[in-house]
């Protein structure tokens, strides 16, 4: 029986509730168009036209034709027919016998809902109104260890695991899910010109593209204005209409009087002006023609901006100039164009960069260390040109400051000895790596003779002669 029910839901627009066997009757309401009278017998609504037949002349089950939705009674207006509000309960445009749960919006034609089978966890699809066999596997017997996955939520995948007993449990939570039911329906508000948006679930789970419909023509609120000449040239008269909140344009009103001097004369042109630019410093025109019928045609593109002053507001200016020596270097300054669209004064000169390599006739000296183990000091020196540019550097001083040694030499120190005849004898030092004297040595022999008594009395030296 309610098979045949949803079939014939189908092929003849019977509205079925879910989980009643019966047609649901709708009073005043014929599904074949022929039963007007009994609907409307003893009622206002039978009183109000021919058998079959609403008050406007459209059928007592039709709505929508005349681009309203009315319906009599509590009826409701769905897809151009007048329904019993208890065919669609969640009024989400899908009827009771086709929404598997007529009291949520969110449930449609093509949702999915998760179930629990003997071994796991599946899904259940909703198909024409009832929802399908749980897909869950029901085969529990598995060889402890084994793995698999299974569908779960939105499009997501489930891993299981076969425990020791041989049944499958789920192994974490369900991964992959998407936002939403494949088919599912979103409203998202208002859009457009008194539009809808709304978004559909695809078949990945995921939001498609927001669209609006339902657009009307124009803005709401808007005011359009028709000339039109009238009369003998230089009149005309006009008409205006509005745009209702529902977006869509009322009708015009009815043509204004003529008005003499109102109109133009063939071929007469006319000019407007505006103000554009920075604060409106500058001008721009746009003109229109008389036609021949002694009416002002469109207005024309507006022209270039003209005898635009002053300055973009909010807009920096950087002035430089040259510095330094030989005016090599730059350096710059920076003003400001205020709300008024005018320049404010300049602020101070930034830092000299670049400035030049010298001052003209300006020396430089440059030392180097020389000599012995680098101890001493020599100098060269270069002169600033009058391009600032400094030339080249002169050749290197006489070396001053030297140590007294170099690493190795020796010294040699000597003083008289002896007597008889007197002789003398001798000390060394040397100089160290680092340049500098080490210690005297002792002293060496004498060359001299060494008496123990003045050579003039002692017995060695009787030989010699004193003088």
């Amino acid at each position: 029986m309610r098979a045949w029910l949803l079939l014939a839901s189908i092929l003849f627009g019977c509205q079925v509730i879910s989980g009643v066997d019966d047609l649901t009757v709708v009073p005043g309401v014929s599904s074949s168009g022929s039963s007007g009278a009994q609907a409307g017998s003893g009622t206002e609504a039978g009183k109000s036209g021919d058998e079959g037949t609403a008050g406007d002349g459209q059928t007592a089950d039709e709505c929508g034709a005349d681009g309203s939705e009315t319906c009599p009674g509590d009826l409701l207006c769905q897809s151009g027919k007048c329904i019993d509000p208890a065919n669609d309960a969640d009024r989400d445009g899908i009827l009771a016998g086709s929404d598997c749960d007529d009291t949520d919006p969110e449930v449609g034609i093509s949702a999915q809902r998760e179930c629990a089978g003997p071994c796991s966890k599946g899904a259940m699809q909703c198909v024409m109104g009832a929802w399908a066999e749980c897909d869950a596997p029901k085969d529990c017997s598995c060889g402890p260890g084994e793995e698999r996955e299974v569908k779960c939520g939105n499009c997501g995948l489930q891993a299981q695991t076969c425990s020791a007993a041989g049944l499958w449990q789920d192994v974490g939570t369900c991964s992959g899910a998407g936002l939403c039911s494949p088919g599912q329906k979103e409203e998202r508000g208002a859009c457009g010109r008194c539009g809808s948006a709304s978004a559909t679930c695809l078949e990945t789970c995921e939001w498609d593209d927001e669209v609006c419909s339902g657009e009307g023509e124009c803005e709401a609120e808007a005011t359009e204005m028709q000339p039109q000449g009238c009369g003998t040239c230089g009149e005309e008269r006009t008409r205006a209409r509005s745009c209702g909140r529902t977006c869509a344009w009322e009708a015009w009103s009815a043509w204004g009087e003529c008005s003499t001097g109102a109109g133009c004369e063939v071929s007469e042109s006319q000019t407007e002006p505006q103000t554009c630019g920075n604060c409106g410093s500058g001008m721009r025109t746009r003109g229109r023609q008389c036609g021949a019928d002694c009416s002002w045609g469109t207005w024309g593109m507006w022209g270039a901006c003209g005898g635009e002053m002053g300055c973009a507001a909010g807009t920096d200016q950087t002035a430089s100039q040259a510095c330094g020596n030989c005016s090599q270097g730059t350096q710059a300054r920076v003003r400001s164009c205020n709300a008024s669209c005018a320049w404010s004064g300049w602020g101070a000169w930034g830092g000299c960069t670049g400035a030049g390599g010298c001052t003209p006739g300006a020396v430089e000296t440059s030392n180097q260390l020389c000599g012995n183990c680098n101890t001493g000091y020599q100098s060269r020196s270069r002169t600033c040109s009058g391009s600032c540019g400094w030339g080249a550097w002169g050749t290197w001083g006489s070396c001053g400051g030297v140590s007294v040694c170099s690493p190795g030499a020796v010294d040699i120190s000597s003083t008289s000895c002896g007597n008889c005849p007197a002789g003398s004898k001798e000390r060394t030092r040397t100089c160290s790596a680092s340049c500098g004297w080490g210690t005297w040595g002792t002293w060496g022999a004498c060359s001299g003779l060494q008496c123990s008594q003045n050579c003039c009395e002692g017995v060695t030296c009787q030989s010699l002669s004193c003088n």
